[in-house]
């Protein structure tokens, strides 16, 4: 958003898209997008008006990235596709199971030991399982952390509440993103070339 000011008497004559910010000398002061005449865009405010205007934007990347954090949570718990707490034990399972494919001894592997005899899957193929899931996971979090931070960034560099309420979040799975990002790369290629 952008902040303008218009004269008062002018106030009665115009409607739109717009909050008041507030009255000064003559002038009401609103935020708006792409308002034109008699709008006036203006680049300071009266600091009274300042602190509200920053007050509202810290609020609002506040509650942006409340929304940025419960998005990435609910992305990564489903893609992980287990409950938490057995989300809990997977840097012990992968420990477990380097610890088993050097040594080959079930002492080394209490809990997988036990897992294996329950599920009925012998405890080498679990092993193997463990890690192969324990590398999969590993590059997925890295995605996924990395995809919230950047959001985290582009958040606290919005200087204006228009800057901010651009930010869509939006996790998508890598391979998905990929194709996204291949698909607007390709769109964006047509349309220069």
């Amino acid at each position: 958003m952008k902040i303008y000011k218009l004269l008062l008497t002018q106030a009665i004559l115009v409607s739109g898209s717009f909050e008041t910010i507030g009255t000064y000398e003559n002038h009401v002061y609103i935020l708006g997008e792409n308002l034109e005449a008699p709008f006036i865009e203006v680049t300071e405010l009266p600091s009274d008006f300042q602190e509200r205007v920053n007050r509202k934007l810290t609020e609002a990347k506040t509650n942006k990235l409340e929304a940025l954090n419960a998005s990435y949570e609910t992305f990564v718990s489903t893609l992980a596709g287990a409950p938490q707490t057995e989300i809990l034990t997977w840097s012990e399972q992968e420990a477990e199971a380097k610890a088993y494919t050097i040594s080959k001894q079930e002492t080394d592997a209490p809990m997988l030991s036990a897992l294996s005899k329950i599920r009925g899957v012998p405890l080498p193929a679990l092993c193997a399982k463990v890690l192969a899931k324990a590398e999969a996971y590993r590059s997925f979090i890295a995605y996924a952390i990395g995809k919230r931070q950047a959001y985290e960034d582009a958040i606290e560099r919005a200087q204006t509440l228009g800057a901010l309420e651009s930010i869509h979040i939006n996790f998508t799975p890598p391979q998905e993103a990929q194709e996204t990002e291949s698909q607007e790369i390709l769109a964006n290629t047509e349309v220069q070339g």
